[in-house]
């Protein structure tokens, strides 16, 4: 079954955030990862409004799990972590 990453977050350092950036696309997309959604317009309905939203597909959620916890990914988490206050959730899809 197909997989999602969805994050929300709010940039709180553009410097430390800019330099996960730059590196993140590349890590997902080597683990099969495709963007679907990349700070597009968003109407928050319920919960805490974030600035950002990100939605990314992989083809299932063993690659999302993997790609989340690759040596790619980790070498450059620090950085989002570091840049923004975020939420992140990998989530199988029924389709």
């Amino acid at each position: 079954m197909p997989a999602l990453w969805l994050v929300n977050l709010d940039e709180t350092d553009k410097e430390a955030y800019d330099r996960y950036r730059s590196h993140s696309g590349d890590a997902v997309l080597k683990h099969g990862g495709r963007f679907l959604a990349r700070n597009g317009r968003s109407m928050q309905k319920e919960g805490r409004a974030f600035s950002r939203n990100v939605v990314v597909r992989f083809e299932t959620y063993e690659q999302a799990v993997a790609a989340y916890e690759s040596d790619e990914y980790q070498s450059i988490l620090s950085h989002a972590l570091d840049g923004a206050e975020r939420q992140f959730v990998i989530v199988e899809t029924d389709d």
